[in-house]
């Protein structure tokens, strides 16, 4: 391969046993990764007549631990790994009309996160060429998704790892896994992207994000020899916000925002070619309770006026706060 990014690669496979490394046989397209080794240590004091700097012999290596994120253009097909780490139960894919379209049910917030998964990324050395680096132990603390008009559907996926290998390291890690790439998969762009708020559409609304968050108790160390981290424990309500951008259109959301009434929103994105029959590639997202916060309009010259609308979900006691459905050729469970 290139010693450059050009030669780079990203694959994950879901773990059976959290930390317990499995070789890693689903590759995704990516532009840009942030997956990094976190190393810490003891600094001894050591107090000696005439000394002015830290004994080298008294710094010790303590714990380590991995942190990482992954961003790319969110794909047709394949896409449910990531969702499915944000929910407990296994998703298993549900045939549409006897054809080759299925469709996956994601009730984010109605469940407890518990799996995790392999990463391993090629990082090539310019004077060596490839450079398997895996992750294993990855736990998804963070899912975010962006669009704006001109552009494409976006998605970054951040973790927390248990550590960082490659072959030459002590645990050694894998060998570089063969990447496999499936075949006619494609990306949303903004004209595929549709927005409904409180049953209908919205007007000037330019761009759409939102992030989702689960925070866990990642700084598990114990006296066990290891010096890595056990597993991630969810401690914390998961939250998710996120931001419409756009024009000062009407008076819609200002009027929820004086009022701080909860209302759905629904983000879909459906591709223009048909998987078979009338099915078709779908990323159907609905928040069943998001709150507007802030979006009094200001004027800043002759022209229209911007406005950003940011938002919160909750949970209504009734749905789940975020239903994904996700319809693919994907017909494994995931």
């Amino acid at each position: 391969m290139a010693n450059t990014g050009l030669g780079s690669q990203f694959g994950v496979k879901k773990e059976t046993t959290w930390g317990t490394a499995v070789t890693v046989d689903t590759f995704f397209e990516y532009t840009s990764e942030a997956f990094t080794l976190e190393r810490q240590y003891h600094d001894s004091l050591g107090l000696v007549a005439g000394r002015t700097f830290s004994p080298s012999n008294r710094t010790k290596a303590t714990t380590r631990g991995s942190n990482g994120g992954v961003t790319m253009e969110l794909p047709y097909k394949k896409s449910g790994f990531f969702f499915d780490q944000m929910v407990q139960p296994t998703i298993t894919p549900v045939q549409q009309g006897g054809t080759t379209a299925y469709l996956s049910t994601f009730n984010v917030g109605a469940s407890v996160p518990t799996k995790s998964f392999t990463t391993q990324i090629n990082k090539p050395a310019s004077s060596a060429g490839d450079t398997a680096f895996t992750y294993p132990g990855c736990v998804l603390a963070e899912a975010a998704f962006s669009v704006e008009v001109g552009g494409v559907l976006m998605s970054t996926f951040s973790t927390i790892n248990k550590d960082e290998t490659t072959p030459t390291t002590t645990p050694a890690g894998a060998a570089l896994a063969t990447a496999t790439y499936v075949s006619g998969n494609d990306v949303w762009v903004h004209p595929e992207i549709t927005l409904t708020y409180a049953g209908s559409a919205i007007g000037g609304i330019t761009g759409v994000n939102w992030t989702w968050s689960q925070p866990y108790k990642a700084d598990r160390f114990f006296l066990d020899g290891s010096g890595v981290i056990a597993k991630p424990v969810p401690n914390g309500l998961a939250t998710i916000t996120g931001t419409l951008v756009g024009e000062w259109y009407d008076n819609t959301a200002y009027a929820a925002f004086r009022s701080g009434a909860f209302a759905s929103l629904v983000v879909q994105a459906t591709g223009p070619t048909a998987i078979a029959s009338t099915y078709y590639p779908t990323f159907k997202n609905t928040f069943a309770a998001i709150q507007i916060r802030g979006t009094s309009p200001q004027v800043d010259g002759p022209d229209i006026l911007d406005l950003s609308i940011p938002f919160v979900v909750k949970d209504n006691g009734t749905n789940p706060p975020w239903l994904i459905e996700y319809t693919s050729t994907d017909s494994a469970a995931w």
